[in-house]
This record gives structure tokens, C-alpha cells and sequence, in this order.
């Protein structure tokens, strides 16, 4: 056995978050959740002696030769961490998944809509179960049920605010007699329900004691609150179908990917100059 080198490098996540004091800048703004503070915290103790070390020995008693391992911090916003979890859910969903087709879906809001959301985060709860129950109501007037898959994503690719959920379900589903049937969605069918269902949830978290976002500051009265929400988005309430996955390995992969995975890969991290990346 070798000599450990010593503590583990600093990936390209954690020297970006590192270089120039720019988590301390962004911890002395403010405004961040206890639970993204946490996050941050253990992606930077990652591979440090701060989780602890385990120490291995030759087995031959008057052997020097001594290994000391740094503890991963299992954080998902950990580029290393996620991905080992990511690897490690899509091997045991090989398994599991029902060896078919399925098809992949988006269900977006309105950017009006969206800040709502990020000073409500209680209604994004609300966001997949409907979604959810869209494509079942769908599938229980033919007497079948299908397997479901739900993600929320609350960033873009520009790591924006952007809240839309990430759907997959199976293009069959099983009777009451236990049997296997083609399925298929209407794509204007499901936009409009979505748009309904998420509108009259909007409408009753009023009630509910949902908090204003101060660029709806000017929203002061239930009629206004009314007015905004049966008037906002039109044609931008969108349900997006992706492509199709054939079988349950690559449909595995595919949902790994929006399931599992960090929020950031250190592949796109490319450059840094120091006050932008």
C-alpha cells in the first residue's frame, strides 16, 4: 500500500464557490435558505478531514505503509456526490422500471406566475401532484393505470429561477384484469387541465395566506390576485413532450439524469474570470 498524498484536491465546484471569498460574499448578503446553506456547507467540507478520515493499514503487523481516506459529504449539490448517487439509483432502477416505451413530459407556468412560487415554495407541493393527477385522469377513463415518474426543477439551465416539473410515464398501462394496453395522451387535452387545475389552485392559496412577491406588490386585493391569475401565461401554459425511451434501461438513464442529478455538472463549469463564470 502507499502513502496518502494528502487531502483531497479541490474540484472545480468547490474552487469556484472558494475563489475571491465568493460564498462568504453571498453568506454576508443574505436572503439564503438554512437548507442551501447546508448544502454549500458540506460540498466544501467534501473529501476533507472535517468529515473525518479513515485510516487503513498493511495487514503485516511490522508493515509502515499506511492509507488515509477523506469522507464524501452525500450532498446533492456535491458535483462528485451526485453523481456516484445518480450512477447508484439508475443501476437499482434496471430492476424495477417495466420494460416499455415511455414518453417525457414538461409542464411549465407562466413567467408572470413565477416569483409566486419562489415566495410560496409550499405551493410547488401542489405543482407535480397536479401534474401527476393530469395524466391519471387521462389514463382512468380507459380503465388503465400507468407508472408515473415526477420531478420538480426550480432552476433552468441558466440556474434561474424557473419552476416547471419533469413528467415520465409508461405508453401502456394495466386494466382491471390486469393486463397490458397501449396508452397515449392528447397534447390539448392535457394543456388545457393543467392550465385549469394550476389557475384554481392559484386562486384558493388566497385564502390559504400565501405571501405576495414584491414584484406583485401592486396586487393588494383578492379581485386584483383574481384578475392576475385568469389572465396570466395564455398560450404559455405549455405541456412539452420530449422524445420517447425504448425500454427500461435507457429510461432509467434518461430519468437519472433529472431525478438524481446535481444541480450544476463541473463539465460546464469552463471558465472563471474572477467575478463571473
Amino acid at each position: 500500500m502507499t502513502r496518502s498524498g494528502g487531502d483531497f484536491q479541490p474540484r472545480p465546484l468547490k474552487r469556484l464557490f472558494t475563489a475571491n471569498q465568493c460564498w462568504t460574499s453571498f453568506l454576508d448578503a443574505g436572503g439564503l435558505r438554512d437548507i442551501e446553506v447546508e448544502a454549500v456547507t458540506k460540498m466544501l467540507a467534501c473529501g476533507t478531514r472535517i468529515l473525518g478520515v479513515k485510516k487503513y493499514n498493511c495487514d503485516k503487523p511490522d508493515c509502515p505503509h499506511v492509507r488515509y481516506v477523506t469522507n464524501s459529504c452525500g450532498s446533492r449539490a456535491c458535483p462528485s456526490c451526485g453523481k456516484k448517487a445518480t450512477d447508484l439509483w439508475i443501476a437499482t432502477q434496471l430492476n424495477r422500471l417495466p420494460d416499455c416505451d415511455w414518453v417525457h413530459l414538461v409542464f411549465t407556468l407562466p413567467d408572470t406566475l413565477w416569483p409566486v412560487f419562489e415566495s410560496n415554495r409550499w405551493l410547488l407541493n401542489d405543482v407535480c401532484r397536479l401534474a401527476v393527477e393530469n395524466l391519471l385522469y387521462a389514463a382512468r377513463k380507459r380503465g388503465l393505470e400507468p407508472g408515473i415518474f415526477c420531478a420538480i426543477h426550480t432552476y433552468g439551465r441558466r440556474l434561474n429561477w424557473h419552476p416547471h416539473v419533469h413528467v415520465s410515464v409508461t405508453c401502456g398501462g394495466l386494466n382491471k384484469h390486469g393486463q397490458w394496453k397501449k396508452l397515449s395522451f392528447l397534447k390539448d387535452a392535457m394543456r388545457s387541465r393543467w392550465m385549469w387545475n394550476m389557475r384554481q389552485q392559484l386562486l384558493k392559496a388566497w385564502s390559504e395566506g400565501m405571501a405576495m412577491p414584491e414584484s406583485l406588490s401592486h396586487i393588494t386585493t383578492e379581485s386584483q390576485w383574481r384578475s392576475l391569475v385568469l389572465k396570466a401565461g395564455g398560450k404559455y401554459w405549455h405541456v412539452c413532450t420530449c422524445r420517447k425511451t425504448a425500454g427500461g434501461r435507457n429510461t432509467a438513464r434518461y430519468l437519472g439524469r433529472y431525478l438524481k442529478k446535481p444541480p450544476i455538472a463541473a463539465s460546464r463549469l469552463a471558465h472563471y474570470n474572477g467575478g463571473r463564470a
